[in-house]
């Protein structure tokens, strides 16, 4: 007697063998019952596959006692595809192409849609054969890959026996396979790309925060608290800079890799546009930073392709020695590592010192001999200040009052207590002493004028004081209560404005030899006509001495006209005209402002351009002739039209041809225009402590570069666009260490 557990092992296999046959049995209904389109299956022989098939499930799960016989389960089986054969036989006429082709084609979609997804079915009407279904291959027919002998049944034509065989085949083809293998080769290069574009932008958005701190002159460690308030604010692309966790590359290796990516493509921007200008000139001043260690800082002033004058900071070198061999020969190399050529340099500027301008062993000098057709120039700002250093010097009440403003400022700069007294007496707002200095153009206008303004707000301050708990301060009380001061003090506030507006006027822009030949004739003549007239401080003398008790006599008028006043608007002038005495060259390349004359008469400037032809070695006759044929064109526009700016404008247009009509009017104007007023550049006056942990001289000179040389904000995207290499060459920023 078998045991009960094979007896359970047993009618198991039994039902299994009984599902399998009613499976198959159903799978033949459904194919039968789809075939017959004149007459569907009658109901006595559904109804007699569904008994049997019933009675012969429930005859063998009923069975507990013992199990079913082979026998039995043959008849059952027997019975059952004998009465589907015998329905599926009953049919009145034979099922047409385009059903069973229907039935395969949804069949072989849902399988299609489980296990193969590159199937496309469509369908083509034929004349024959109506409507017809077909299959395509969506990766053979995006890549265009045809069969052997270029057949084209799975790429454009359409396969049609839907069978899951044929699918198959031609899923392990050689066709199949190749377009498999484009596919991936483009999805893997568009994530690539995808990425790299991501990682592009992060860069250019990090670029935007350092350029941030660099405009606003703050240290560069803030870098990753910007770049954090950015994340925080609501800056997705940024935080895509910090997808990696143990790194958030704010390092100063990382500041200072991305300094060089901007200063690469400013420095290659820059240097393109001073090649593609006919000439350009340079301008040089040799300072010392914070560590007493001298630099040589270049800056060049060129005509872009537009025709406007720029000027854009080249490069800072450390000076092993700040004599004038070291400085020619550091200058020289440098700018032929920047790839400019020294036969383009028509000019150099400097402050005047004697190791640029000595007349014999200047750097100047040297570089003439390089160059024998460049021009050498003195900052006229510097010219300026030395101007008034030197009248100061020779006016002892004009030095003692120089003395007493430098008194003045101390005794307040460095005491709080002092400050806070005045600041109580003070019935306006506030105003703090400034200080004079002579090698700061405008310094002597901020003092004077900050002391007049509180002039009586300071002697009122001063004698609350005695003099035993202050002798400093009576003592400069009792010089502010000297009639001689006080008219000193008001002489200069009136001025001093006529020097610092031509200070500020050279520093302008856009101002060319021209117009500074007219502003220095004004500025001349205003300081000749203050001799007879009082400016608006003089006239204020009357009140100011009432309220501190002051008493003017008329031989105190007369004896400050004749003996301060007077002799020092004179000796300024003469300093001013002295200091300002430029080479024959400089001041005939002045005659190419044809803004100054109201109609340009004949023979104009014939003279000048014969001695600027001696100078550039051009032949008199031939660039005389052009200048008449020149001055002819330029009658026929406006005044305002024939400004130098315009002029070169006007040459730098193609549909003009006058580059090609006038070359030898082209060159000198150029000359003219890149010539430097000034050359008030003093970068690193100071080493930023932002700079302490990368290389000072290197980066620094990035440092300068970036700040000097940057678009506005508006324009930094085009600037940003050279951190676009980094990820181009797949080279990414190193992590922090």
């Amino acid at each position: 007697m078998p045991s009960s557990k094979r007896k359970a092992e047993e009618m198991e296999r039994e039902k299994q063998k009984i599902a399998r046959t009613n499976q198959k049995i159903t799978n033949l209904f459904k194919t039968s019952g789809a075939a017959k389109t004149s007459s569907p299956p009658t109901a006595t022989t559904s109804e007699a596959i569904s008994s049997s098939s019933v009675a012969a499930a429930t005859s063998g799960a009923a069975k507990t006692s013992s199990p079913p016989t082979a026998a039995t389960s043959e008849a059952i089986s027997s019975s059952s595809v004998a009465a589907a054969t015998s329905g599926a036989a009953k049919t009145s006429s034979p099922p047409t192409a385009a059903t069973s082709g229907r039935y395969r084609l949804h069949r072989l979609q849902r399988h299609v849609e489980d296990e193969i997804s590159w199937a496309i079915f469509t369908t083509f009407a034929d004349q024959n054969e109506g409507t017809v279904d077909l299959v395509l291959c969506a990766l053979c027919k995006r890549h265009r890959i045809h069969g052997k002998n270029g057949k084209k049944t799975w790429s454009e034509d359409g396969y049609r026996l839907l069978r899951d065989d044929k699918l198959k085949d031609h899923q392990d083809s050689d066709q199949h396979k190749e377009a498999i293998g484009i596919e991936l080769n483009l999805t893997i290069q568009e994530a690539s790309e995808k990425m790299a574009s991501v990682a592009t932008e992060a860069i250019i958005y990090a670029l935007r925060c350092l350029y941030f701190l660099i405009s606003n002159n703050l240290p560069l460690d803030l870098l990753k608290n910007v770049m954090d308030l950015c994340i925080v604010t609501g800056s997705t692309t940024l935080s895509q800079f910090r997808k990696s966790k143990n790194a958030t590359y704010s390092s100063w290796d990382i500041i200072n890799e991305l300094l060089c990516t901007i200063n690469k493509h400013v420095e290659e921007q820059v240097t393109g546009e001073i090649k593609s200008s006919p000439t350009y000139s340079l301008m040089c001043d040799e300072v010392a930073d914070n560590r007493s260690i001298k630099h040589l800082a270049v800056c060049s002033q060129y005509i872009a392709q537009s025709g406007d004058i720029k000027t854009a900071f080249l490069f800072d070198k450390e000076l092993p020695m700040a004599n004038a061999e070291t400085i020619t020969t550091t200058l020289l190399s440098s700018v032929e590592e920047l790839g400019l050529h020294t036969k383009d340099m028509s000019s150099f500027g400097s402050d005047g010192a004697a190791v640029f301008t000595g007349k014999r062993n200047g750097v100047g000098a040297k570089l003439k001999e390089v160059n024998s057709l460049m021009i050498t120039y003195h900052c006229r700002d510097h010219r300026l200040a030395l101007a008034c250093r030197d009248t100061y010097a020779k006016i002892p009440a004009m030095k003692k009052t120089g003395n007493l403003l430098e008194n003045i400022y101390k005794y307040y700069k460095y005491s709080c207590p002092n400050t806070a007294s005045l600041k109580e007496v003070q019935t306006e707002a506030p105003l703090a002493i400034k200080q004079a200095k002579h090698h700061r153009w405008l310094s002597h206008e901020a003092a004077v004028t900050s002391i007049v303004k509180s002039y009586q707000s300071i002697v009122v301050d001063l004698e609350k004081k005695t003099i035993k708990d202050d002798p400093v301060g009576n003592g400069i009380l009792k010089e502010l209560k000297k009639t001689q001061t006080l008219r000193c003090l008001l002489f200069l506030a009136d001025t001093l404005p006529i020097v610092s507006t031509l200070s500020k006027f050279f520093q302008g822009e856009k101002v060319n030899l021209g117009q500074v030949k007219m502003q220095m004739e004004k500025s001349l003549c205003l300081l000749q006509d203050s001799k007879e007239k009082m400016g608006p401080w003089q006239n204020k003398e009357k009140t100011i001495t009432e309220k501190i008790g002051l008493h003017i006599t008329s031989d105190d008028d007369n004896d400050f006209k004749t003996t301060i006043k007077t002799p020092f608007l004179d000796m300024l002038t003469e300093n001013i005209k002295n200091r300002f005495e430029d080479s024959d060259i400089i001041e005939n390349l002045a005659i190419l402002d044809l803004s100054l004359e109201e109609n340009i008469r004949a023979m104009y400037g014939l003279n000048e351009m014969e001695d600027i032809a001696s100078h550039f070695n051009i032949e008199p006759k031939d660039l005389q002739l052009q200048w008449e044929d020149f001055c002819q064109l330029m009658n026929l526009k406006t005044k305002d039209h024939r400004t130098m700016d315009n002029i070169i404008k006007d040459f730098k247009r193609e549909d003009t041809g006058l580059i090609t009509q006038y070359p030898f009017i082209y060159k000198i104007l150029s000359t003219a225009l890149v010539l430097p007023l000034i050359t008030g550049i003093n970068p690193l006056r100071k080493k930023p402590p932002s700079l302490k942990k990368v290389p000072a001289g290197d980066s620094q000179t990035v440092l300068d570069s970036v700040k000097t040389a940057l678009t506005p904000a508006g324009d930094f995207q085009t600037v940003c666009d050279g951190a676009k290499t980094v990820s181009q060459t797949g080279k990414a920023p190193a992590k922090d260490s």
